[in-house]
């Protein structure tokens, strides 16, 4: 027999206000006592807490972009933390350092196989 659910639709505004105040989702799970895991069977059966969670998740991006915009100038900002940050808690923004690696003008990188390496013991 399965365990009854723990979801209850007020759940969606707290995780809402999770994301007013930057929490991650792994934050977010926590503050409602449930793990990422459950969340994200909540997402999929839950359509109203599918879509909290993405609003949370767009409070959240907003809430660490206003960082640097409202600090900057503020003395022991730092940046180079910030975007460590950020590019770790939203990997699928723009805030990812990347690096692209090409071969001679531009094309594949050559590869050569080498198929079995002998070494003379007396060199």
């Amino acid at each position: 027999m399965a365990r009854p659910t723990k979801y209850d639709p007020a759940m969606c505004e707290r995780v809402i206000e999770f994301g007013r105040d930057g929490y991650s989702r792994a934050e977010m799970a926590a503050g409602l006592d449930i793990t990422r895991a459950t969340m994200a069977t909540y997402e999929a059966e839950h359509p109203e807490f599918l879509n909290a969670v993405a609003m949370a998740h767009d409070l959240s991006l907003a809430w660490w972009e206003a960082k640097p915009r409202t600090n900057l100038t503020t003395p022991g900002f730092q940046s180079s933390l910030w975007s460590k940050s950020m590019s770790g808690r939203f990997p699928s923004e723009p805030y990812r350092e990347r690096h692209e690696v090409a071969g001679p003008n531009g094309g594949a990188i050559p590869i050569e196989r080498v198929e079995r390496v002998i070494v003379d013991p007396k060199d």
